[in-house]
């Protein structure tokens, strides 16, 4: 059993918007080969690989910021 934990508090800590969470889902669930190098390369160099496996994390919880 995992502890609940504030996935607000976390997107602040790391910095993620409402529209950078969405940019961000948009385009893991557009990317074909889902890897994170992929979906970071389409993205702009200021996303970083924490952000990514945040949303994704979320995207697995169906969690919406």
């Amino acid at each position: 059993m995992g502890v609940n934990v504030d996935h607000q508090s976390i997107a602040k800590y790391l910095d993620i918007s409402e529209e950078t969470f969405e940019l961000t889902k948009s385009e893991i669930i557009k990317t074909e080969d889902h890897k994170l190098r992929t979906i970071r390369d389409s993205l702009r160099d200021e996303f970083h690989y924490n952000q990514i496996r945040f949303v994704l994390a979320c995207l697995i919880q169906d969690l919406q910021l």
